[in-house]
């Protein structure tokens, strides 16, 4: 039994993976078998595995045809932006109230160094799905100031959500340089040590990704 825990969990980390990394487009329908060869696993921890992702709400079992991406309600849509503005809003002003404690604070100069890159990678034409990879960094950077196991797990929960919210938006012309911009206000409201504005920075942020995907439907 131990052994097919451990196999269940080897394939839901390397499907979970497969997820995040964007190997799978949305909307097309994937063979259970052809996943299980790829994989070189039998399709019995596959089919486990995939019962965990569904229950996650990461993919969607079709019945004798597969599975694929599973897609984004607008309810789901409105709990993802709620729960980023209440954790990453917070973790902002806690930012902040560090910062104005202790300006050596190194999740700062962590930050700074991800918006220089941010910057760089716009001008230099980089895609929508190579920015979400910078972009989601720069959230974590921010989650990572409560150090709270906790709040990081619930981050992951929704993560494949978030990488579908982020994407649809960021693909909008003109949404890098937006982002971007809108990163560097809230960066800037915690050096000012100003943390009611730099919470209200990041909801300004997640307010304009969330009106760009509205829009898009």
């Amino acid at each position: 039994m131990k052994k097919i825990t451990m196999l269940q969990d080897e394939a839901y980390e390397k499907i979970y993976e497969m997820v995040e990394e964007g190997k799978f487009e949305e909307g097309k329908i994937y063979s259970v078998n052809s996943l299980a060869n790829n994989l070189g696993m039998s399709k019995t921890p596959i089919r486990d595995a995939m019962q965990r992702l569904s229950s996650d709400g990461i993919i969607e079992i079709l019945p004798s045809r597969g599975f694929r991406l599973a897609e984004l309600s607008k309810q789901d849509i409105e709990d993802i932006y709620q729960i980023r503005c209440a954790l990453e809003g917070y973790a902002c002003f806690i930012l902040t109230k560090e910062y104005g404690k202790n300006e050596e604070f190194a999740i700062l100069q962590d930050i700074k160094e991800n918006l220089e890159l941010q910057k760089k990678s716009v001008a230099d034409g980089i895609s929508a799905e190579d920015f979400y990879k910078i972009d989601m960094e720069f959230h974590k950077l921010l989650i990572s100031a409560m150090h709270s196991q906790r709040i990081n797990n619930i981050e992951n929960e929704i993560r494949q959500q978030m990488r579908i919210f982020s994407l649809h938006s960021l693909v909008r012309k003109g949404l890098l340089d937006v982002t971007v911009k809108e990163h560097q206000a809230i960066y800037d409201a915690i050096i000012e040590k100003n943390p009611h504005r730099a919470a209200y920075m990041l909801y300004s942020h997640l307010s304009t990704m969330k009106e760009s995907y509205d829009d898009m439907d």
